[in-house]
């Protein structure tokens, strides 16, 4: 065997490990994704708590989940498109400070208004985290070392939901509801001290100018469009209302537009529709929609069926 050769099989052989400062910007990623998690289900079993000290009725306390859940997913590739301009480290910053400052208002919230507000600029910080903590761990780890390395930051994310209800639950029983939120405050002290020393992991490939603003702003408002529209549709208002076929239909034309329009840019659009143009690229994709419109179901569905229906405590 050439000598060359010997030494690549070798090199290939020798499995990866991060480096002291890149397992310390990792294991912060992980913790990040775990208070993501955490915020997204702990509030699952403390909803009804909530619902009775804010004076609200059940509609619009459901809002207070789906806004949160709706904001992060809107914001996730935003995220990662701006980081591509700006760098990780000041759009994940960014993306915390988000999080922080919509926390702080969950806190104080005395009305529904404040607490909508809290829970928007929570998802639109979380929708953050979650997209840019991979796109890093991507910067970060080699291809053929990154199964093993994303089961930690995924894991960390399937712990915070499996958690979440029961920290949920046992908090909405024994104190109040207000330390749902005041769980987190440690998880950003941490990330924000971490991310400021942290050195930028990605390479700022793309300009400002090449952003591809037109699509960002059709997506999102398409999207947005049609989400809530699917939201309140069947709860809030009838699906044959003129309340929920206006946007949804709007939505969904607006979604087609953007597709067309996205598919006609040829430097760095909004949307790379080439991706699913692979099947082993769509499939995790579609299995992706699958798994989330079964989790958070059962999760929010569940749960406060048996609260609220059958009576059942936190």
């Amino acid at each position: 065997m050439p000598t060359n050769a010997r030494k690549t099989k070798q090199a290939n052989s020798v499995a990866w490990k991060p480096s002291t400062p890149q397992c310390l910007i990792m294991a912060t990623l992980c913790s990040l994704s775990l208070m993501v998690s955490l915020d997204a289900s702990v509030l699952v079993t403390s909803l009804n708590a909530i619902i009775v000290d804010l004076q609200i009725d059940t509609t619009q306390g459901f809002w207070i989940a789906t806004s949160y859940l709706l904001a992060n997913t809107i914001s996730m590739p935003t995220a990662a498109a701006l980081s591509d301009i700006f760098g990780r480290r000041i759009c994940l910053l960014a993306s915390l400070a988000f999080f922080s400052a919509g926390s702080i208002l969950c806190c104080l919230a005395e009305n529904i208004s404040i607490m909508l507000a809290g829970r928007c600029l929570q998802g639109v910080g979380g929708g953050g985290i979650i997209i840019l903590s991979l796109v890093i761990f991507t910067d970060i780890v080699p291809l053929k070392s990154r199964p093993k390395w994303y089961a930690m930051i995924l894991g960390a994310w399937a712990l915070g939901n499996c958690t979440g209800p029961t920290i949920g639950g046992a908090i909405a029983q024994y104190t109040t509801w207000r330390w749902v939120f005041y769980l987190v405050f440690p998880f950003c002290a941490i990330g924000i001290v971490t991310i400021i020393l942290m050195a930028e992991t990605g390479a700022r490939n793309a300009r400002l100018a090449s952003f591809d603003s037109i699509g960002c702003v059709c997506f999102t408002a398409s999207i947005t469009s049609f989400l809530i529209a699917v939201s309140w549709g069947g709860v809030q208002y009838s699906w044959t209302s003129a309340t929920t076929l206006g946007p949804l239909v709007i939505g969904l034309c607006g979604l087609i537009a953007t597709v067309i329009f996205e598919a006609h840019v040829k430097k760095s659009p909004y949307l790379r529709l080439r991706l699913f143009r692979n099947i082993r690229v769509a499939a995790p994709y579609v299995c992706g929609l699958l798994q989330g419109l079964m989790l958070y179901g059962q999760l929010y569905y569940i749960l406060f069926y048996f609260q609220s229906v059958k009576g059942f405590t936190a």
